[in-house]
Order: C-alpha cells, then sequence, then structure tokens
C-alpha cells in the first residue's frame, strides 16, 4: 500500500494501485508498505552475530530456497535474536519482476517509491517490545497470523479461510508449525486489527492471555529495513535529478518574474515621474514665457541702459585697444548686439595684432569677435573688417 509523508493529506481507503495514485498529491514522497503474499518469509538460525555476515550468509541460504536467481531478489534480514555465536534471524525477500508489475501505476506515474516495507512489520511495531505477541489482522480478504518477539517479527502464516471466524479453529495448526521452527509461542497478549475484533473473546478464552484491538488511528513505527532494489537506484536517481532541475527552474522563474515585475515597476514609476514634470512645465510655461519676454526686452533695451553698452564706451575701447596710433578707423556701425569696425593698418600684423587686442580687452568681454583676413592695399596698408557680437 502506497503512502506519502503523515499529515500531507487525509488517509483514505483504495481498492486499487491505480486509485492509491490517483489520490496522492503532487510532488509527494512515497513508502510502498507491500502485502505478505508479495514477501517470502524464511526463519533462520545463523553462525554469526555481525550483522554484514548474516546478510551475506542469508543470501547463500536464499540461493537454496528460492525458485528465481538471487540476483532478481531484493532483500533484507530482521535479527530475531541474537547470542553469543549465532543468531536467529527472518529473511524478507521480493521478486523484482513481481515488484515492477505491482508498482507499475506508480513508476508510470513518476511516483517512484524511496522505501519499500512490509505491512506486517508497520503493525508489528505496535506489540510488546519485551514479551511474544500473537497479531492477527486481515490483509487482501484472507487473515495473516504474526508472531512477534520482542516486537520483531519472528513468524508469519496466511490461512487458507477467509472468514475471521475460522481463525481460532486453524490457529492450533498454526501454532504446532511456528514451535518445530523454534518458534515460541507462550505469548503475552494478543494484537488484534479492528476488522478482527468479532473473536476477541473467543481468542481471549483460547490462548489465556489478554487481547487487545489495535486502535484504526494508531500511530505505526517506520520498520528500519528498505527492500528497495538495486536495478531501481539508477531510476530513483534520475528522478531526484529531475526534480531538483525542476526546483532550480522553478526557482529561476519565479526571479525572472520579480526582476521583471520590479522593471515594469520602476518603468511605471519612472512614467509618473515624466508625467509630473511635463505637468509641472506645463503649468511653469507661461511664467518662463513672460521671463523670456522680459530678457528680451532688457537685451533690445541695454545699449541704451547699460554704460557699457553706449557707442562712446565701445569706441573708447575701440580706441585703447589699438596696438599702435599709426592705425586709422575709417568705419564704425553699431546695432542691437552688434558692431563692425573697418580700418587700416601699415602692415598685415599690426591688423591682425589689433584683432588680438580687442579679443584680450575685458571690458569687452561679453563680445564674440570675428576678425577677418586683412586686404593688403597698393600702397602696401593692411584693410581690415572685425565684427563683434554678442
Amino acid at each position: 500500500m502506497p503512502g506519502a509523508e503523515p499529515g500531507l493529506f487525509e488517509p483514505r481507503v483504495v481498492m486499487s494501485m491505480a486509485e492509491a495514485v490517483a489520490a496522492l498529491p503532487p510532488q509527494s514522497r512515497v513508502h510502498l508498505a507491500l502485502p505478505v503474499s508479495a514477501v517470502f518469509f524464511e526463519r533462520m538460525r545463523l553462525p554469526s552475530t555481525n550483522p554484514d555476515e548474516l546478510l551475506g550468509m542469508m543470501r547463500l541460504q536464499l540461493e537454496k530456497t528460492l525458485p528465481y536467481p538471487v540476483e532478481e531478489v531484493a532483500s533484507d534480514v530482521v535479527i530475531v535474536e541474537s547470542g553469543e555465536t549465532e543468531s536467529v534471524v527472518v529473511a524478507v525477500a521480493l521478486n523484482t519482476a513481481h515488484l515492477d508489475a505491482l508498482s507499475a501505476p506508480l513508476r508510470t506515474a513518476g511516483c517512484l517509491p524511496e522505501k519499500i516495507t512490509v505491512h506486517a512489520m508497520h503493525l508489528a511495531s505496535a506489540c510488546s517490545k519485551t514479551g511474544i505477541d500473537l497479531l492477527v489482522y486481515k490483509e487482501e480478504e484472507k487473515s495473516v497470523v504474526v508472531i512477534t518477539e520482542n516486537g520483531k517479527i519472528g513468524f508469519v502464516q496466511t490461512l487458507a479461510a477467509t472468514g475471521i471466524e475460522e481463525v481460532p479453529r486453524e490457529l492450533p495448526q498454526v501454532l504446532l508449525g511456528a514451535e518445530l521452527e523454534g518458534v515460541p509461542v507462550t505469548f503475552t497478549r494478543v494484537r488484534l486489527d479492528p476488522e478482527c475484533a468479532g473473536i476477541r473473546e473467543e481468542l481471549g478464552v483460547q490462548l489465556g492471555v489478554p487481547v487487545e484491538v489495535i486502535a484504526p488511528d494508531a500511530p505505526l513505527e517506520e520498520p528500519a529495513m528498505n527492500l528497495f532494489p538495486a536495478a531501481w537506484q539508477g531510476a530513483l536517481a534520475a528522478a531526484e535529478r529531475s526534480a531538483n532541475l525542476k526546483a532550480r527552474l522553478i526557482t529561476a522563474g519565479a526571479v525572472y518574474l520579480a526582476i521583471i515585475l520590479g522593471a515594469l515597476g520602476y518603468l511605471i514609476w519612472m512614467n509618473g515621474k515624466v508625467a509630473a514634470l511635463d505637468a509641472k512645465l506645463r503649468a511653469m510655461q507661461p511664467e518662463v514665457a513672460s521671463i523670456q519676454a522680459r530678457s528680451e526686452k532688457w537685451n533690445a533695451l541695454a545699449p541704451a541702459i547699460d554704460p557699457s553698452r553706449y557707442t562712446v564706451e565701445l569706441l573708447y575701447q575701440i580706441q585703447k585697444s589699438l596696438p599702435s596710433d599709426s592705425i586709422r578707423i575709417t568705419q564704425f556701425d553699431q546695432n542691437i548686439g552688434q558692431f563692425t569696425i573697418e580700418g587700416e593698418a601699415p602692415t598685415a600684423g599690426l591688423a591682425v595684432e589689433y584683432g588680438e587686442q580687442l579679443k584680450a580687452n575685458p571690458e569687452l568681454k561679453d563680445f564674440h569677435f570675428e576678425v577677418a583676413p586683412p586686404a593688403i592695399l597698393p600702397n602696401e596698408h593692411a584693410q581690415f573688417r572685425i565684427f563683434g557680437k554678442l
């Protein structure tokens, strides 16, 4: 029976493996608890107490017993009793071909179980840890008898009869077979699953020990063993890699989406800022236009109200910048924002030097001067023209 981690979803009864797979939530971690009919149990007494040696000896013994090669078997061992030089164990073996067929719906759905156990071992965890218990429960419409020794499975037998009321009549024969295998049958108590509660009083009288019914919601321990086949390890590793890759892709997608949303939010914020600035500029436009009009008016009036623009002052600075008294100014024109000087110098060098002097005059720093190359007259004097613009 498959199951996910406890507490993830409400348990429910299903009738097939396909129904169980359909009921699993996505990305479930699956443990598969098999019925006893799917596995092989054999009690052994082996001359060792080392767990690794016991496992090797158990596999050698299974080669003589099982009808299929040991390479096609997933197996584990339950150490029931350990002495000074020998141990009593129960070998648990599972044919991998049978497991493949049984778990086909899980594997098709990509829900490869990470642990495979036997349901009887989970129920045995509810038995006494310090005594011999008899456990009876229903599985696949048949009754199963389990003898536990200190909470570990020591003997398992599925009864041929299907009716629970026939268990007390078949039980003596089952216990005789167990005793012949060296299994202790002096019980501390009897444990029944709720479906077997109808024979509680009869078994109490028959065995003379307390009989208890396991609570349907009683927590069951997880057995230490795992019958996961070695051949499945590659598929499990691939599934884990696929799950990790999917998780990384989901994380990367979430980060990318967060970046996109952040950029979109930034663009919206910037658009809001631009819209606010546009509105502010539109509100300030009349004031800007008024300032520009006043500026143009002041510029037009500047020659009349700014002493540095007076014609007399400009003529004084133009005369002051002459590098030689031999230079003659022949024409001076002034308009708003500009003036023109024409003249004649004894040499071209003096004409060029005069242009440089005008540019260097700090009182004329607001003007931009354009000095045309001087023209040489027939008398070898140089005629020049200089433009001054604001």
